[in-house]
């Protein structure tokens, strides 16, 4: 009755709306995509059967059409679609996929289900090259005395220097823990001139803070902190909580410039990264994630925004011949990715040396084997916001478990 009340006359016509039915008479609350699904299926349209049921894993991480990078479960339009049986698909480039045998992939004779595909080739994603306008906004509650908390916008712009100097907290710095439970902000290294130049970053950028450096073992420690001075706000800590770390990443770095992507990478490898040349030639850049994959997860999306294939490598760690829990590293190994690496990112600052003599020897083998990557496997999908995708085929399905799967 309070239907027909509220609709009159157009309540009939409106019960024909599948969506209307199941959110009025079932109670049932729709996402945007389940709707635009629901009349994609009225339409009797294809695409949209083949696209229904792709259960990925929570923690994968998507792009959206903006560029910003997220696990499934926290995209705005995903919903849960239950505990169900997973498995690790491993592609030949060893980039990996947590899904259910349902998923559909889109393959050379278009979208399969993971089931059903035998020796068929999968588009991935290549490259997104989708950069923001390095404006970090955001309001925050301020504690002001124990009777007031404001709520206050804040709105910054990310400079050069600032995209450095949270590419090393991110690395060595003790950053987002120490915002969380009110202590100052760290960041430790061996090398001296690291050290020196986040102090020179932190005078420019935060003239406001002050910086104390101890030595510390074979490194140093640098506390960066307001001293015997008031400062309220403290800017660093108000950017900290803006960018929106997830397991130690700032996820607000996706919606840097290009420009400032860079430069927070290159501080980053400054920090934890390294590079590595055996006697025959083998190169390899490589950057120590710790315990967390996500991490190391966050950092292979960001690189896929410039178009620097890398993959993850879990290692067991060791201390005085104490075997220790995995940690993951980010690796970089193709010739073609490391001249793209240093193209864009730069040489990496404190391993200049090493970093010119990685460049050189891949730009060696390169010229000497120009056929080392197929551009016949690169391709534009058809509905294309500057994304491309490559061929890649399936190495390996692995049973992992029940896991928490979403739909997007």
């Amino acid at each position: 009755m309070e239907l027909k009340r509220k609709y009159g006359a157009s309540l009939k016509e409106k019960l024909r709306d599948p969506a209307f039915f199941i959110e009025e008479i079932m109670g049932i609350k729709l996402t945007y995509f389940q709707k635009e699904w629901l009349d994609l299926v009225e339409n009797n349209d294809y695409v949209s059967i083949m696209a229904f049921r792709t259960c990925l894993d929570e923690n994968t991480l998507v792009f959206d059409r903006n560029g910003n990078c997220m696990k499934i479960k926290d995209y705005p339009n995903a919903w849960f679609s239950g505990v169900l049986d997973a498995y690790k698909v491993t592609f030949e480039d060893k980039s990996q996929l947590l899904c259910t045998y349902n998923h559909r992939l889109f393959t050379e004779k278009g979208f399969l289900p993971l089931c059903k595909i035998k020796n068929e080739r999968i588009a991935i994603l290549k490259e997104f090259p989708k950069f923001g306008d390095d404006i970090l906004e955001g309001n925050l509650n301020i504690f002001v005395n124990m009777f007031r908390t404001d709520n206050i916008n804040f709105r910054f712009k990310i400079t050069n220097n600032l995209a450095k100097l949270i590419g090393y907290l991110t690395s060595d710095g003790y950053f987002n823990k120490a915002i969380k439970i009110g202590q100052s902000i760290k960041f430790t290294n061996t090398n001296k001139k690291l050290i020196d130049e986040v102090k020179y970053l932190v005078k420019t950028e935060f003239p406001e803070l002050v910086t104390k450096e101890y030595k510390k073992g074979k490194g140093y420690d640098l506390i960066i902190s307001t001293g015997q001075k008031v400062c309220f706000p403290n800017r660093l800590r108000i950017i900290g909580k803006l960018l929106d770390f997830d397991d130690r990443f700032p996820r607000k770095v996706f919606n840097f410039s290009k420009e400032n992507v860079c430069y927070f990478l290159n501080r980053l490898y400054a920090g934890d990264g390294c590079i590595y040349i055996s006697k025959k030639n083998y190169v390899s850049i490589t950057l120590s994630c710790g315990l967390s994959k996500q991490f190391a997860l966050y950092v292979k999306m960001l690189l896929k925004k410039l178009g620097i294939h890398s993959y993850i490598k879990r290692r067991k760690s060791k201390l005085n011949d104490k075997i220790y829990d995995d940690e993951f590293d980010v690796k970089i190994e193709k010739a073609e990715d490391i001249l793209k690496f240093f193209e864009n990112v730069g040489f990496i600052y404190g391993k200049e040396s090493k970093s010119k003599q990685a460049y050189e020897i891949a730009l060696k083998q390169l010229e000497k084997y120009p056929n080392l990557h197929n551009l016949d496997d690169i391709f534009k999908p058809p509905r294309n916001d500057g994304e491309l995708m490559k061929w890649v085929k399936i190495k390996k399905i692995e049973y992992v478990g029940k896991r928490k799967v979403y739909d997007i």
